[in-house]
């Protein structure tokens, strides 16, 4: 998020928006995949009730998780790709003798 000079809130800029959306469009597919899908078979025991009842509440659970990570890498690949080699070589990168020795 950006940051509005002078200001205490922060500015949600189009990478967050566009983000958000596309959360929002994969929660609600994924949403409606689970209720009308037949995922699970057929129920051959007394107690499978449970096992898929749990099963089913822990996907709902994991939807919007999924659909955030998924969304968060789809506009960074966008946002963030290549846009043809670099022109010039970047700066050297300077490691720490202590960090290395520990590792």
């Amino acid at each position: 998020m950006d940051q509005t000079p002078g200001k205490g809130r922060p500015r949600i800029g189009r990478e967050e928006i566009t983000a958000g959306l596309l959360w929002l469009a994969l929660t609600a597919t994924g949403e409606v995949v689970l209720w009308n899908a037949p995922l699970l078979p057929a129920r051959y025991s007394d107690t499978a009730h449970i096992s898929d009842d749990a099963f089913l509440v822990l996907t709902r659970l994991a939807i919007p998780v999924f659909a955030f990570v998924v969304s968060v890498l789809v506009v960074s690949l966008l946002r963030f790709r290549s846009r043809g080699a670099p022109k010039e070589d970047g700066e050297p990168i300077r490691g720490s003798a202590r960090t290395i020795k520990t590792w």
